[in-house]
């Protein structure tokens, strides 16, 4: 390697600024050599892009949202979603950001809403009841134990 001078400058193409070499960064961990933008430059491309690759994400999920009928596969897609962006609560802000960018009345705005409304149309649909008189009690009492499980993991996940 060899030894860069301190005084050494370099411009960024990008904000056009002089600016010492210290505020490139290397491309490589090792290597004397400096990326052609400087740090501030860097932050913003991958902080676009980063954004860029959310809002895509976010697209194509709203649009197998969308298309999807069955609540259980709708169940499966949440949960990636949800675990994919660390939780219900950053997923939504991620949503709602991605609706926030979108120009008014935008493809975009307009397939978002449509899968919230989706959402929320599965959300509403009650679950099909089973047909009771073909039960043996050992079962009746298994169905009766198990909604009852599903009652109080509501009733907790509404106290939260």
């Amino acid at each position: 390697m060899t030894a860069i001078a301190d005084n050494a400058t370099k411009t960024c193409p990008d904000c056009r600024s002089l600016l010492p070499i210290d505020a490139f960064r290397f491309r490589r961990r090792g290597s004397d050599l400096r990326q052609g933008i400087c740090r501030a430059c860097y932050n913003t491309r991958t902080r676009l892009y980063r954004r860029a690759k959310r809002s895509k994400i976010i697209r194509r999920f709203a649009a197998q949202l969308r298309r999807e009928r069955d609540a259980k596969k709708v169940t499966a897609l949440c949960a990636r979603m949800f675990a994919r962006f660390g939780g219900l609560d950053k997923f939504a802000a991620a949503w709602k950001a991605n609706i926030d960018a979108a120009p008014p009345g935008s493809r975009s705005a307009l397939d978002s809403y449509l899968a919230l409304f989706r959402l929320v149309e599965i959300a509403n649909t009650p679950a099909p009841q089973p047909d009771c008189s073909l039960y043996t009690d050992e079962e009746l009492r298994e169905e009766m134990d198990r909604c009852v499980t599903a009652a109080a993991v509501r009733l907790l996940a509404g106290l939260r």
